[in-house]
């Protein structure tokens, strides 16, 4: 898994060197490895032991997220289709739909909770909230080096629908908290299936990451599209390993919702 993750890394660092912005990818991806060595100290000194996350039907339940995974993936591909007819009410009813109950994974924690999940199984646990603040710090003091801090905000500003009252239902709701739930569930449950908690670490990243295919395959060529997927994963990995170590969903949302671990273009 290691070698998997240096080598998707290494890609990385190549082709945005040969794009020229070698100095950004460096400083990206060294804000990575920054940030789980410091979340790995600061869990040790300031985090008491948490219980893991419970898994009782790792085959049934990584099926389930598989049937839901690719029901996603069916959405994103017809809505980025260049024959879907977005014009039409009943059209953009349906998308909506599928994107509420699929996108957002609204059916994988129904289904889960109708297993007797309880919301603090499911990874809603108010613990882990140590490594925030460094995380925070360490982004943001990498990120200087390499563009304005003041071009990262106006980029995190113009994402988040230039408004702060967007945030929550933008940046919080549709974005972080279902991506954090789906990386947890995968790579809990992929963890178990295999016995290995990196396998099931790295498949949850790649898993979520392949789901922007479609958007970024809109106008680029096949190459591009790639990497443009591939750049979102040491990010996941990221969030994933601190869901990982505090043993809940909850810091990982605030980072990837607040945008300080994926400022500007250095994301």
């Amino acid at each position: 898994m290691a070698g998997i993750v240096v080598l998707i890394g290494g890609a990385l660092l190549v082709h945005e060197a040969l794009e020229r912005r070698a100095l950004e990818m460096i400083t990206y991806l060294g804000a990575v490895v920054l940030s789980a060595v410091i979340v790995d100290v600061s869990v040790a000194l300031l985090e008491k032991p948490r219980i893991d996350f419970p898994v009782r039907g790792p085959r049934t339940e990584t099926i389930v997220a598989a049937f839901f995974y690719f029901a996603a993936a069916a959405v994103f591909a017809v809505r980025f289709s260049r024959w879907f007819p977005f014009h039409s009410a009943s059209t953009r009813i349906l998308f909506a739909a599928g994107m509420f109950f699929f996108g957002f994974q609204i059916f994988l924690a129904l289904f889960l909770l109708l297993r007797g999940y309880g919301l603090r199984d499911l990874g809603i646990r108010l613990w882990g909230f140590a490594p925030v603040p460094f995380v925070m710090a360490c982004c943001m003091g990498l990120v200087a080096l390499a563009t304005p801090l003041r071009d990262s905000w106006s980029e995190v500003y113009r994402e988040i629908g230039g408004s702060i009252w967007a945030w929550v239902p933008v940046g919080l709701l549709m974005a972080a908290l279902p991506e954090e739930f789906f990386r947890m569930v995968w790579q809990t449950r992929m963890g178990k299936l295999l016995n290995n908690a990196a396998a099931g670490w790295l498949v949850g990243s790649l898993l979520w990451a392949s789901l922007h295919l479609f958007f970024y395959a809109q106008g680029h060529s096949h190459l591009q599209t790639l990497f443009s997927v591939l750049y979102i994963v040491p990010y996941g990995l990221l969030l994933g390993y601190i869901t990982h170590r505090t043993r809940s969903i909850l810091p990982a949302i605030l980072l990837h919702a607040t945008k300080f671990v994926w400022l500007g273009n250095l994301g």
